[in-house]
Parts: structure tokens; C-alpha cells; sequence
């Protein structure tokens, strides 16, 4: 229409603005309800969340530091909303369940599904792997944050929090292979179910279905086990519930039933017994069970078998070459440890016999070591002659406070100009190196200008690192070291200007971070 408007004549031309501005005002007018309803809808939203009369703080001030918890990407965000509810829950416990309710749901958008550890034995501190690792155990993962949320929700309010476990599925760990480092430790499922199940027996049943439902759960999360990284915790668990002799001899059959369907898993077996919620091995753990069956005088003879069962299927397969040297001899000395672990677990259990052939090995992963550059080896140097002079005498804390110390701070900071993420496999290998030099630095430095620099170039590396949107956990993991070497000593305060230097970043994260830091101080 609008291409026939010129030889149409002026008045035409005219006439169809008019209408085409009428038509225009009446799409705007049309949508002022809308626009008014989103509006609307937005203030009760935000009005709709509670206020909080904290002893010491403003209203203003808490709700400063729940938006900040908004700002963080998924798994950091639910970690602080949980952080901030324990510190509220005393004052605040309707605020409290709101940022726990929060912190559950969000949690359902982490991509990882359970807390990583490493496998035992040597290893490196300094390396990638480590530090993957590292980012792994602020529990920032789903199955993490679920239930510290829950566990933190069952004081406040008891059906909630059994609402809240209900919806979280008990864990299925896969198998861990060799060419992984770590493996799932899933032990504080277990501590939450325990203390589930005290909610469970403090109510007053209403019928027999709730009589029993301890129990039932307590079934269902046995039958649920798939790896030996969940045996101590569920032995753990079981010795501290009240239940019959029955009930025990029901539980020891499902869980044998598992066991014998466990897939060979040396990674995991051959895995450490510091777990995050307990302490033990598999073999400790059927040694509990054992225990509890002759107290309760009920058979273990399918447990201690399906485990001797899964220990010869273990001892045939694949073996992890960094867990269990080659050679006939290693093999026989293994099977005679497992023999003699079994013979304590009872009498009637045929013992493991020596496998004829050498089973296959697998390698394991690639460590990451760092420092391995011409220059981060040279990087390193500099770092370690800020503890040490150039005979190797250690210097005192009067030795840093001299000129000299402090030109040598100056001279690697200048080294570290020229050094960009590019020069290393990773970026996040430059990430975690460029952090540890200047954390070497900083609890040495006395406030002034210096102090300040090295603050700078930190959060300069921080807040060009791809990894905080690749890995939040990863690059977090620097913020929360930053914050532990920027004082001298753990129990001292985080110095202001350092929470200032973080809550006057224009990057959103570390804005964040330093008003929570404040705040959870």
C-alpha cells in the first residue's frame, strides 16, 4: 500500500498517515494492560520475598547480599543461597526457607551430578588434575547442593525437607575407569538419609504404611548401590538406625544382591577411605555389617560371599596401572591380603585363588604437572626466591619488610607482564599458576602500594579467565584462595580493602563475591 502512495496525491497520502498513526497509537494502548500486568506482577514478585530483621544488619543490607546470591552462575549461586540461609536461619528462618527452596530448584540446572575426589596414592599438588579436584570439593554440584540444601531445610521445617529428599534420586555411582583420577563420593546422600530418617521416627505414625516407611526407604537405597565407594556409607548408616532382626537379615540380602551385580571397578575399590561424610573402605564397611548380624544373630553369609565374589571378579579384571604393580608376585601377595581380610569376616568362605595369568593393565590419566615451561619453570624461581635468598636461607618476616624483598616482588611481577594464556596447553593452567605465584606473595606483603598492585593484576587474571563461565567451580575455588592468603593469618579478618577491590569490580561474579564475603565473614 505504502508503494502506491506518491500517485495517489497529497490528501491521499495524507489520510493514510492519520491512519496509520491511529493504528499505531491503538497497538501502543493495546498493550499498556500488558505491560502494566508485567509490571505488576514483577513488584509482587520481588515483594513477595521476605524480609529479614538481622541482629547487627540492615533489611537493606541482607537483601543486598540475596540479589548479589542471584548474580552467580547456577551452582555458585544455590552454594551461596545455602551459606546464606544457615547464617539467617536463627532470625530469619521464613527468608531462610525461601533461599533453601531456591537453592534446591536451581540446583536441578548444574550440570554435574555428584562431588569427585581424587583416587589415593602420589600425586602432585601443583597440576591439573589437582586442581580440577580442587573446584570438585566446594560441593557445587547437584547431588551437593540438593542435599546440603535439605539437610539445612530439616530444622526449619521437617515436612518440607522430606518433600525436598523425596525429589532427590538415590545415587547409581557408574564405574570409575583408569583413565579417570577421580572418583564420586556420594557419602553425604547418606548423611542427609540418615538424618531423614530421624525425622521419620519423630513423628507420631498415622498407619502402617508410615510405621514402616524408615524401613521401606532404607530397602530401596540399599538395592540402589552400584559401586564400592557407597558401601561405607551405607554400612555407616545402617548401624546407627533401630531395626529388627528381620529387617537387618532383608537389608544384608539386598545389599549381597547388589554386590553381585557390581561391574570390576579397581578404580574405585583401590579408592581412598576419607570420604567426605565418613571414614572407611569396603572392607570395613562388610566388617560393620558383620558385626551388626552377629549382634543381631542373623546370617552375613550372602554379604561376606557376594563380596569375596566381587573381589576374585576385581582380581581377575582390568587393573589400574598406578593402583597395582605388574608381576606375578604383587598378585599372589594380593590375594593372600584379601584371604586374610576374609577369614575375619567368618568361618565356610572359600578363599581367592591366585589368577594363573597376569591380568590386563590400563594406564592411568595424565597428571597436568605445571611449573614444566621454560616460563613457568623460570616464573617458579622467582616465587621461590620470595622465600628464600640466594643462598637458600629462609627469610624472616624483618627480611620482607626491606626494600630489597620488595624489589624482588616488583621484578617477577614484571616478568609475569609478558606471560599470556596462549604460552600454556590450557588457559586454565595459566589461570591456576598466575593465582599461586601472587598468592605467595600476598600474605607477605604489609598494606601500601605494592600490596595494592599485586591485588590488581589478581583480580585483572580473574576476571579474564574464560573458566568462570566454563567451570564456575574451577574459578571460584581462586576466589576462595584469594580471600584465605590475602590476611596472615586464617582467623583474621579479610582486610576491607581487599572486599572492597572485589565489591568495586565491574565484572558481576567478583562483585558478588566480595558482598557475600563480607557478609559470611
Amino acid at each position: 500500500m505504502l508503494a502506491e502512495l506518491p500517485i495517489l496525491g497529497y490528501k491521499t497520502t495524507k489520510n493514510c498517515c492519520a491512519i496509520l498513526l491511529l493504528f499505531f497509537a491503538y497497538l501502543v494502548l493495546a498493550g499498556f494492560p500488558l505491560l502494566f500486568a508485567q509490571a505488576r506482577t514483577q513488584r509482587q514478585a520481588a515483594g513477595q520475598r521476605k524480609t529479614c530483621k538481622l541482629p547487627g544488619y540492615p533489611e537493606e543490607r541482607v537483601a543486598e547480599v540475596v540479589a548479589a546470591s542471584d548474580a552467580l552462575p547456577a551452582p555458585l549461586s544455590a552454594d551461596a543461597a545455602i551459606r546464606i540461609a544457615i547464617k539467617i536461619s536463627p532470625h530469619c528462618p521464613a527468608l531462610a526457607k525461601e533461599l533453601l527452596q531456591r537453592a534446591f530448584d536451581q540446583a536441578d540446572t548444574v550440570k554435574g551430578e555428584t562431588e569427585y575426589r581424587r583416587t589415593p596414592g602420589s600425586y602432585l599438588t601443583d597440576s591439573r588434575l589437582s586442581y580440577a579436584a580442587n573446584g570438585s570439593s566446594l560441593q557445587t554440584d547437584r547431588l551437593s547442593l540438593q542435599s546440603r540444601a535439605t539437610l539445612a531445610m530439616a530444622p526449619l521445617d521437617s515436612k518440607l525437607a522430606i518433600r525436598l529428599f523425596e525429589r532427590i534420586a538415590a545415587p547409581r555411582p557408574l564405574a570409575a575407569a583408569c583413565s579417570s583420577a577421580f572418583v564420586p563420593d556420594v557419602s553425604i546422600y547418606y548423611e542427609l538419609l540418615g538424618r531423614i530418617l530421624q525425622l521419620f521416627q519423630a513423628r507420631k505414625p498415622q498407619n502402617e504404611a508410615e510405621a514402616q516407611e524408615a524401613f521401606v526407604k532404607m530397602e530401596e537405597v540399599v538395592g540402589a548401590t552400584t559401586s564400592p565407594v557407597q558401601l561405607i556409607s551405607v554400612a555407616s548408616l545402617l548401624e546407627k538406625q533401630t531395626i529388627t532382626s528381620a529387617q537387618l537379615s532383608t537389608l544384608l540380602s539386598g545389599l549381597a544382591a547388589a554386590i553381585d551385580s557390581f561391574p570390576v571397578d579397581n578404580r574405585s575399590l583401590a579408592a581412598s577411605g576419607h570420604w567426605r561424610s565418613v571414614t572407611g573402605t569396603p572392607a570395613d564397611a562388610v566388617a560393620k555389617l558383620v558385626k551388626m548380624s552377629r549382634d543381631h544373630k542373623v546370617s552375613s553369609y550372602s554379604l561376606v560371599q557376594a563380596y569375596r565374589n566381587y573381589l576374585e571378579r576385581s582380581l581377575r579384571g582390568v587393573q589400574c596401572q598406578d593402583d597395582f604393580p605388574k608381576g606375578s608376585a604383587s598378585l599372589v601377595t594380593t590375594a593372600k591380603s584379601l584371604n586374610e581380610s576374609l577369614a575375619k569376616l567368618g568361618p565356610g568362605i572359600e578363599p581367592i585363588s591366585v589368577p594363573e595369568s597376569s591380568p590386563k593393565f590400563e594406564p592411568g590419566p595424565a597428571e597436568g604437572k605445571y611449573w614444566s615451561t621454560p616460563k613457568t619453570e623460570a616464573l617458579l624461581m622467582d616465587g621461590k626466591h620470595l622465600n628464600f635468598d640466594d643462598e637458600w636461607q629462609a627469610y624472616t618476616d624483618e627480611d620482607r619488610k626491606t626494600p630489597e624483598w620488595q624489589d624482588r616482588v616488583r621484578l617477577m611481577l614484571n616478568h609475569m607482564d609478558d606471560w599470556r594464556p596462549s604460552d600454556e596447553q590450557y588457559p586454565t593452567d595459566y589461570y591456576h599458576q598466575r593465582c599461586m605465584l601472587f598468592y605467595g606473595i600476598l600474605p607477605n606483603l604489609p598494606p601500601g602500594a605494592l600490596y595494592d598492585k599485586v591485588v590488581s593484576e589478581w583480580m585483572a587474571t580473574v576476571e579474564e579467565s574464560s573458566l568462570q563461565w566454563d567451570n564456575p567451580a574451577e574459578w571460584y575455588f581462586e576466589v576462595t584462595r584469594f580471600l584465605r592468603f590475602s590476611k596472615k593469618t586464617d582467623s583474621a579478618p579479610t582486610p576491607q580493602s581487599v572486599l572492597d577491590s572485589l565489591k568495586n569490580s565491574s565484572n558481576d561474579y567478583l562483585h558478588a563475591a566480595g558482598v557475600l564475603a563480607e557478609f559470611l565473614q
